[in-house]
């Protein structure tokens, strides 16, 4: 014999579920929601989308590789860099074209000897204040006189 459980306490109980999915969902994005994650933080930097390395001064290390390419992307008050190892989170905030970073943090993978100066010397260069420019497809970030071209 199966058992009918009553319209109002399905109704509930659907109600209970996708209010804890709703509040797992936002608690996975920082307590932001998808439209405040994805809400501009740089001019004419568009949020949460990937965009690929394609310039390295000389002066840099290796930076990712043809497989492991470095991306970066801006989720709210943070700067998402993928090193090709590690991801590295820094948060700082805005000012029109330039980003003042605050906090940095990185994953803890054990990568390689090169893969480590790769991640180093993106956290340096992020880290503190940078100058941000952009055209169709394109961002050129400026630390002094070192810059980082960034493709879509």
């Amino acid at each position: 014999m199966s058992r009918r459980w009553p319209r109002h306490r399905v109704a509930a109980a659907a109600l209970a579920l996708v209010s804890s999915v709703s509040l797992l969902s936002s608690c996975a994005n920082g307590g932001q929601s998808s439209e405040d994650k994805c809400a501009e933080l740089i001019p004419n930097v568009e949020a949460c989308r990937t965009y690929s390395l394609e310039k390295v001064p000389e002066t840099a290390p290796k930076l990712g590789s043809p497989s492991q390419p470095v991306t970066l992307r801006t989720e709210g008050h943070s700067l998402v860099i993928d090193t090709g190892c590690n991801t590295v989170s820094i948060t700082g905030d805005a000012d029109g074209q330039i980003f003042i970073s605050s906090e940095v943090a990185a994953g803890l993978k054990l990568c390689s000897q090169e893969e480590t100066a790769s991640e180093s010397w993106l956290t340096e260069f992020f880290s503190g204040t940078t100058t941000w420019t952009s055209e169709t497809g394109l961002i050129t970030v400026t630390k002094g006189d070192v810059e980082l071209v960034f493709e879509i």
